[in-house]
């Protein structure tokens, strides 16, 4: 509204708007492929997520804002990541939808910790990606011996591995690709659990096509000698039972 606005406000007003849609309308026509954080969006999308539990950030918030500009995807912040967390895993329990979080780098990405926590011990898939510093602002880049380099830069990949079925930090767009199918298909294979992918600012500005990946990766679960002796006995009680259950 330009209420209470004199004539050079309102003008200005009008100004500001006329140029913010042509810049959009250009970044449009020039912006033909998806970058890391589109793909991200448009890959849930057609996996049949239309959900996304989050709090925005400033690691995440290219991956959030691709969310918000794809039709087909819904986003609900929370006042929590732990609380995002949660209601990835709910969806899955009450309408077989893999749930899906988004979270900053460092307090974010640890705040979904508990959550995740839930979905391993309960077989809940769900995908929980994380935002990370651009690859140059990070220790390793730098090799410096320090605990933190980039702002809120934290390993959140090694500190969820015990509790999840696959964590990983991509460096690339095709790394993206990649992992991101990857962990989809272990995530609601075999008994399922939760993944984190964490994906640093850059990976999600890079561009990476416009065609999504939906190639199956095959999962293999490697069992004991022991656990194949058992269920080849069990086996044979249910061949030879007169009345099994």
């Amino acid at each position: 509204t330009t209420t209470g606005l004199d004539y050079r406000a309102r003008y200005c007003l009008v100004e500001c708007v006329k140029a913010e849609k042509l810049l959009f309308k250009s970044y449009t026509q020039l912006h033909t492929t998806m970058n890391g954080a589109e793909y991200i969006a448009e890959f849930l999308r057609q996996r049949g997520t239309d959900k996304v539990f989050l709090i925005t950030g400033g690691a995440c918030a290219f991956m959030v804002d691709a969310v918000a500009r794809n039709d087909g995807l819904s986003y609900f912040c929370f006042h929590h990541e732990q609380a995002a967390a949660m209601a990835a895993d709910s969806l899955w329990r009450l309408d077989k939808t893999v749930g899906v979080t988004m979270a900053t780098s460092g307090p974010g990405a640890t705040n979904l910790i508990t959550g995740i926590a839930c979905s391993f011990f309960d077989s809940i898939p769900t995908i929980h990606l994380t935002g990370q510093v651009n690859q140059s602002e990070g220790k390793s880049y730098a090799e410096a011996k320090v605990r933190q380099k980039g702002f809120q830069e934290t390993n959140i990949v090694d500190m969820v591995k015990p509790i999840t079925k696959y964590a990983v930090k991509v460096t690339s767009g095709k790394a993206l690709k990649e992992e991101l199918t990857k962990a989809y298909n272990i995530a609601i294979s075999g008994r399922m659990g939760p993944v984190l992918i964490d994906v640093p600012m850059d990976v999600q500005q890079e561009e990476v096509g416009d065609t999504i990946d939906h190639k199956e990766v095959i999962v293999t679960h490697i069992q004991s000698v022991e656990k194949r002796r058992i269920l080849q006995t069990l086996k044979k009680f249910f061949v030879g039972a007169k009345r099994p259950v």
